[in-house]
């Protein structure tokens, strides 16, 4: 988990060593996440939570939530600025697999760092983003429900639809979407802002050094400064590297991300297409158009390990 979480901040997101204490047995009325968190902590008042980035808390019953993340945890200690304030991770051990714990604390961690949405998915057989109203992502409370909702034209919005993400299920050494890495600051001079058409280089989103990893296209009119996310992936379940289109605004970050199934088709039903994670995005040759704003993306050849893609702004 610390290796990949690492690769996918290009350096800047650093673990230090776990230090483990513990075991403890509450009574039920305690196994709230906030409520356990604050009776462990009181019960180590030698421990001088200062020298901690994260309060990790496993065995929390959280109501069918994997995990939950508090940013501002007051661990009741006294420091010289005041209160101590730590974030805090809470685990549900009787819901999360052994196997699924990195991921999930990953997930978690990746809150407290200062991500507030998830990696969410756009599916619509027409393969554009048809009537849409991009708006409707910055209605909080149209977001913050776990369940999926109907879109015009036969679209669908999937909440935690992204399987390539960390910020969904994930999977093995899974970088986080190029949305997400903006917002925490991670990708600094690899981004290009893209105004113009014309053709583009996309180096490999897992790639390290000063190679750009997403192009950015502005939304043409958009009030909550939405745009097209482009990176290129060469990391996926089933090995084929891929140009991937996600919807992301720089104003609401709590909206998170949204992956545009750029190949579905009215006989491919299901965000993952079948309980599996398939690939989702332009594929060498393939067009994605978006009729509202006549954008296009035309994945072109790979040159020296990087894709490149043809804009279109009319």
């Amino acid at each position: 988990m610390a290796d990949s979480l690492l690769a996918s901040s290009y350096g800047k997101f650093v673990l230090n060593d776990f230090e483990f204490f513990g075991d403890y047995v509450l009574p039920d009325e305690q196994q709230t996440p906030k409520a356990l968190g604050t009776t462990i902590t009181t019960a180590n008042k030698d421990i001088d939570y200062t020298k901690f980035q994260f309060l990790v808390v496993v065995g929390a019953n959280l109501d069918g939530f994997l995990g939950l993340a508090y940013p501002d945890f007051n661990v009741g200690q006294s420091s010289s600025d005041g209160a101590t304030i730590i974030p805090l991770v809470v685990i549900d051990a009787g819901a999360t697999p052994m196997a699924d714990f990195p991921r999930v604390v990953a997930h978690e961690l990746l809150h407290v760092r200062g991500i507030a949405g998830h990696a969410n998915l756009l599916t619509f057989p027409s393969r554009t983003i048809g009537t849409f109203d991009l708006q409707l992502l910055s209605k909080p409370g149209q977001l913050n429900n776990s369940g999926n909702y109907a879109l015009g034209d036969g679209g669908m919005v999937t909440q935690y639809g992204d399987c390539f993400d960390a910020m969904n299920s994930g999977f093995a050494g899974a970088h986080l979407n190029v949305v997400l890495k903006n917002q925490l600051g991670w990708l600094e001079n690899r981004s290009e802002n893209i105004t113009k058409s014309g053709v583009y280089t996309i180096h490999p989103l897992e790639s390290s050094g000063n190679g750009t990893v997403v192009l950015k296209v502005p939304w043409p009119g958009s009030t909550h400064r939405f745009a097209f996310y482009l990176e290129y992936r060469t990391i996926t379940p089933n090995g084929t590297p891929e140009v991937q289109i996600r919807i992301g605004s720089d104003e609401h970050p709590y909206v998170g991300s949204w992956l545009i199934d750029t190949t579905i088709t009215e006989s491919k039903q299901g965000p993952s297409k079948g309980g599996k994670c398939s690939n989702y995005g332009l594929e060498v040759g393939k067009v994605f158009t978006d009729p509202n704003t006549g954008i296009l993306f035309e994945r072109l050849g790979d040159e020296n390990g990087a894709a490149s893609v043809r804009v279109v702004i009319p």
